[in-house]
């Protein structure tokens, strides 16, 4: 079946500035017809195809291969707002970002000769995970039940050669709000992070995302996707944690007096209801128990009403945010090197505004305020 390269088309469109509504204008076809192609769900018709072709300026052999082995593809994954899926455009655009990435690589302060650890056949089971989480908070220093801040879950990154980049995406339901790069030619990883989001599910998409990054290569796929949920879930409230607080609830026959005591537990902890409660859950399932919690929606009701803070106003004072202040946070929490990376790469590349507005996913003011600002 032919199919159109939907990562070489998208990157055409961000580079000439359409988008799918203005290619849909200058194809003289419908929105849904373009979105179709997008998606990979159908192919122009000859006359359709040649004059995309002139349009974007692709030869027909691009418009409909590929350029680069699939060995060599940068691999993303994305966690998208409210458990909205990704679509086949977002995934173009982001290993379209993968290609621009390459660039700053050998800026970076990592190793360039050995590859970073992974783990060892790694799989979703229960202990297996509890296992891995163990070992990871010992590597942390961290107490066997003890709370984790995020500058020492993001200090692992930096040991895996990985680059957490901080963005202010907004708080917008079907945003992205962390994707996953690792580019192959590299061995490095890139994570994005949407700082417009309840510091709560920030720290536990960066959990998430440790747990890609030590598996990326060997689990892809919802496989991956469900070892990282575990894992994150084992990290920050592991079965020490869910022994105590279970035998706590289990007395307690009001549903309101278990919700106040999770709920406790969890700001204690700085992490989400929802975390504390599926461990609770998994917990119960692996050791023979009835669940206390089991899904329970008066558990989302209780989160929403406690309006957990965006992480952007944790870290940021004001809401004017600054490049200096960004930066500052980039480096002192989520120990990145990426405007490190960034600078070396503008002084001495000389990359166009577009450029950074690529790789950033910002707009055109604001990366021109950083390619001035760091040039």
């Amino acid at each position: 079946m032919t199919t159109l390269n939907t990562e070489a088309i998208q990157a055409a469109m961000d580079a000439k500035g359409l988008s799918p509504a203005a290619l849909a204008k200058e194809m003289q076809v419908s929105r849904e017809s373009v979105s179709k192609w997008l998606n990979g769900e159908s192919v122009p018709r000859t006359d359709k195809l040649l004059k995309l072709s002139i349009l974007l300026k692709l030869s027909r052999a691009v418009l409909l291969g590929r350029t680069e082995q699939a060995a060599v593809q940068p691999q993303v994954a994305f966690r998208m707002a409210r458990g909205k899926q990704a679509q086949s455009s977002h995934v173009a655009r982001a290993r379209h970002r993968g290609k621009m990435l390459e660039a700053m690589v050998r800026h970076l302060p990592f190793d360039a000769i050995h590859t970073p650890p992974a783990l060892k056949n790694p799989h979703d089971d229960y202990d297996y995970l509890q296992a891995v989480a163990r070992v990871i908070r010992k590597e942390m220093g961290v107490q066997e039940a003890g709370a984790i801040n995020v500058p020492t879950i993001a200090n692992v990154f930096r040991k895996l050669q990985a680059v957490i980049v901080p963005v202010l995406w907004g708080h917008r339901k079907g945003h992205e709000n962390a994707i996953h790069i690792y580019l192959p030619k590299t061995a490095t990883t890139w994570v994005y992070l949407n700082l417009d989001t309840r510091m709560v599910d920030l720290k536990f998409w960066l959990a998430h995302e440790l747990g890609h990054t030590y598996t990326f290569t060997s689990l892809p796929g919802d496989a991956g996707e469900d070892f990282a949920d575990g894992f994150a879930g084992a990290l920050l409230f592991p079965d020490v944690a869910c022994k105590a607080l279970y035998e706590e609830l289990q007395p307690m026959r009001a549903k309101s007096r278990r919700m106040d005591r999770i709920k406790s537990v969890a700001d204690s902890l700085e992490i989400s209801m929802v975390c504390v409660a599926k461990q609770l859950d998994r917990y119960a399932d692996r050791h023979g128990l009835t669940r206390i919690v089991n899904e329970d929606k008066a558990l989302y009701q209780v989160m929403e009403m406690s309006k957990p803070p965006l992480a952007s106003s944790v870290f940021f004072e004001g809401e004017d945010i600054d490049l200096d202040q960004l930066i500052h946070i980039s480096e002192s929490v989520f120990h990145s090197p990426v405007y490190g990376a960034l600078k070396s790469y503008i002084r001495e590349a000389k990359p166009s505004v577009t450029y950074v507005q690529g790789i950033l996913d910002c707009s055109l003011v604001d990366a021109k305020q950083i390619v001035a600002e760091l040039a």
